[in-house]
């Protein structure tokens, strides 16, 4: 169980609720392939609570290296 946690229903992951903190700020993922996957992760769970058409998803370099994720209010 998690320190912060005292009961499992607490612990679980609210998409709204990380976009809510993270409005009008920037979260950023810098490393290696590890940090990549916790990236597209994190996309897949969040992306999943913002309607269609309210969402981007930027490739800037060649090789796809620099991705950037936009949620639209």
């Amino acid at each position: 169980m998690h320190n912060g946690c005292k009961q499992y229903y607490k612990c679980r992951f609210d998409a709204s609720l990380l976009l809510e903190r993270l409005r009008n700020k920037r979260l950023m993922f810098v490393g290696d392939s590890l940090n990549r996957n916790q990236w597209e992760s994190m996309v897949c769970l969040v992306q999943s609570v913002v309607p269609r058409g309210h969402k981007t998803l930027q490739k800037f370099v060649n090789n796809g290296s620099l991705n950037v994720f936009t949620a639209h209010v």
